[in-house]
């Protein structure tokens, strides 16, 4: 189920096992007024979609724990949690046998992290989400 989405003040959660990467992402996504909150591997990340699931999720698919493939395949399986897009950090060298559009993901940042950039593919996500919740709307990622 998608819910009404404020893009300006959209719940993200950042997912990044590197102490020093995610607390830059908090503080620069904070300062470009998103709602942010962090986790530090995948089993952390599942204990905060407890509560209020994040209105988008960005993703280092290297995260310790139970890994990022196994993370997305935890949201696919929960129907509270599977409408969640996701955009991912991926390092260029990496490559995957699965395809990232069929485990939720939406977008591939490129690390090292750029803000400005990571907050436009953000923003444009939380924008498409809010659209989608309208009822008239039939939006297709």
């Amino acid at each position: 189920m998608v819910t009404d989405v404020k893009p300006e003040r959209g719940r993200v959660l950042v997912v990044e096992d590197d102490e020093g990467t995610r607390r830059f992402l908090e503080r620069s996504l904070r300062e470009e007024g998103l709602l942010v909150s962090s986790a530090g591997n995948a089993p952390e990340a599942l204990r905060h979609l407890e509560g209020e699931p994040p209105d988008v999720i960005l993703l280092d698919l290297t995260a310790p724990g139970s890994g990022g493939h196994a993370f997305l395949e935890c949201l696919q399986r929960d129907p509270r949690l599977r409408d969640i897009p996701v955009v991912v950090g991926s390092n260029s060298c990496e490559t995957y046998d699965w395809r990232p559009d069929d485990l939720g993901v939406v977008d591939v940042e490129q690390k090292p992290y750029a803000v400005a950039h990571v907050t436009r593919t953000l923003r444009r996500v939380l924008h498409h989400r809010r659209d989608a919740a309208r009822p008239e709307a039939h939006v297709r990622w």
